[in-house]
């Protein structure tokens, strides 16, 4: 019977094996939210001030994250305004006599897919806070993880 050797995770890389090692940048979360962006609406503001501080209590945001979570924060307020435009112009435009549908429609709808697929990625829906990987700096015993996730990581 052959005997398999246990081979490092160094050596794994040295012979190619990338798909075993992976490449994580040494990132610590972030102690303090940063300052709010001053060109973000309502909705946004919202959002940076009250996730963002629960976020940093779960030490799930890092330097690194700053702009996308901005991002977020925007695409939340594009939403927004479409729906301002939307309840105040109606749902239909007419356009040289032809009755068609308001174009805040559009942006609502791309907004609130970035929203999402923006959300995922911070944990902030139910389905996806089970995938966020919180092993840098966590504390087991921590009541903002166990109430975010449910279980200790």
């Amino acid at each position: 019977m052959a005997r398999i050797t246990k081979i490092t995770d160094a050596q794994k890389k040295l012979q190619g094996h990338g798909r075993f090692v992976k490449a994580v940048p040494d990132v610590r979360p972030i102690n303090k939210m940063w300052p709010t962006p001053d060109d973000l609406g309502g909705a946004g503001r919202a959002l940076w001030e009250t996730q963002g501080p629960l976020l940093v209590k779960a030490k799930v945001l890092t330097d690194l994250d700053e702009p996308l979570f901005a991002l977020l924060c925007r695409s939340l307020d594009l939403v927004y305004l479409a729906d301002e435009a939307i309840a105040a112009e109606g749902i239909t435009i007419d356009s040289k006599g032809t009755i068609k549908g308001h174009p805040a429609i559009k942006l609502r709808g791309e907004g609130m897919a970035q929203v999402l697929a923006l959300s995922a990625r911070f944990g902030l829906t139910p389905y996806d806070r089970g995938k966020i990987d919180l092993k840098v700096d966590s504390e087991p015993n921590d009541k903002m993880r166990k109430f975010l996730f449910g279980r200790n990581r």
